[in-house]
């Protein structure tokens, strides 16, 4: 949509479509609806595919690809819809139709045959973490109380040699560290009118 200036003055013409491109949000390349020419629907932007068990490393992944390609406000609902009959419907399904596609060549075909039929790329991801998010959070919780328990058991031990080490180099009785130790620190008085 260029359009063309009156003038046959070069500087002039050149001017008035620079300032188009930048209303024209097809070919604004910092507009979220522009396409660049290289894109295309069978991009990969992932090399893992969601599989179900992945989901909180893929959708970082996902979302830093989808992001880069400025096109993340068609996955977090922050361009919705417009009308059918607004100007910018087509912009937006076309964007919104690359994305969709993006998001079904990253997943297992399992999943892409569960949202082919989704209208909204936003829907999609939603959908995605509803359902593959939650699985993830109950291995990850698993994991961290088993290393939280692995640390507790580790301290437990390095606590328990400390006090073996401390008997041991003093006098090698149990039941007293090196701070209470009367070899190291001398007898009380007491203690030693009784010897």
């Amino acid at each position: 949509m260029v359009c063309k200036n009156q003038n046959n003055d070069a500087g002039s013409s050149n001017h008035g479509a620079a300032i188009n491109a930048q209303m024209d949000p097809f070919q604004n390349q910092n507009s979220p609806y522009y396409v660049d020419p290289g894109e295309n629907p069978a991009t990969v932007l992932v090399y893992t595919p969601l599989n179900g068990s992945n989901y909180h490393s893929w959708a970082c992944v996902m979302r830093r690809a989808i992001s880069g390609k400025n096109k993340i406000h068609f996955i977090d609902g922050s361009i919705p819809m417009p009308d059918s009959f607004d100007p910018y419907f087509d912009l937006w399904e076309c964007n919104n139709n690359l994305v969709h596609s993006w998001l079904m060549d990253s997943v297992s075909s399992s999943i892409a045959q569960s949202i082919v039929y989704m209208d909204s790329a936003a829907d999609v991801w939603r959908d995605l973490k509803e359902r593959f998010s939650q699985g993830d959070l109950v291995c990850i919780a698993e994991l961290q109380q088993e290393h939280y328990s692995f640390r507790q058991d580790s301290l437990f031990e390095h606590k328990s040699s400390i006090l073996m080490e401390n008997n041991a180099l003093n006098c090698g009785k149990s039941g007293h560290t090196v701070g209470v130790c009367y070899k190291k620190h001398g007898f009380p008085n007491w203690l030693q009118k009784e010897l």
